[in-house]
């Protein structure tokens, strides 16, 4: 019985290794195709990233409030980027489809939900910002639930972010004062050894 157990265990575990490397071996696929079907993207280096990830995707109106227009774009939403697109008319034998509208790391990204404007040209709307540099971008989406729904995942990769990136900077103080206590046990044993040479 015991043994059996052992073996339903690992199999478990095995196949759940199995399905993770699917998905992985997945998502670097499609990052892959996505990254050559958008003119422009190169400089971004998606696929250069291994651990990134693709967690929403969605077409939303950006709004140019001064000019009052609108414009559809294809927003792709990473774990650790926004990516906006503009869509081109299929060339034939070409797997262009879109064209580079922009992009921000989610490690300055901001988003806040927005009112809708007295004369509704915003609506259901949200601003997506660099926090760096002031950028700012608004989107209108088809339905209230569409809006929260985005906010809802910007603001959790965001979180997301922030809390591996704590972490991230712990690591680094924790390996410097090891570091540091290393260096000044291996010097304090240099001297007290010349001491006794001394001494001696």
């Amino acid at each position: 019985m015991a043994a059996e157990a052992v073996n339903s265990t690992v199999k478990y575990v095995n196949a759940q290794q199995d399905e993770a490397e699917k998905k992985l071996q997945e998502n670097r696929e499609f990052i892959a195709n996505l990254e050559s079907s958008i003119k422009g993207a190169e400089i971004l280096e998606l696929s250069a990233d291994v651990n990134r990830e693709i967690r929403k995707i969605g077409d939303l109106q950006r709004v140019d409030p001064k000019k009052k227009k609108l414009a559809f774009r294809r927003i792709f939403c990473f774990n650790n980027l926004v990516v906006m697109a503009e869509l081109k008319k299929k060339v034939k034998d070409s797997n262009v489809q879109f064209k580079l509208d922009g992009a921000l790391k989610i490690s300055a990204a901001q988003i806040v939900d927005l009112a809708d404007s007295n004369d509704n040209f915003i609506r259901h709307a949200f601003e997506l910002s660099n926090k760096q540099n002031g950028v700012a971008v608004i989107f209108n989406c088809s339905t209230m639930d569409e809006k929260k729904t985005w906010v809802k995942t910007v603001r959790t990769l965001v979180k997301e972010y922030q809390i591996m990136d704590n972490a991230r900077r712990k690591l680094a103080l924790k390996k410097r004062e090891l570091h540091a206590s290393t260096d000044s046990t291996a010097s304090t044993a240099s001297t007290s050894t010349s001491g006794t040479a001394n001494n001696t």
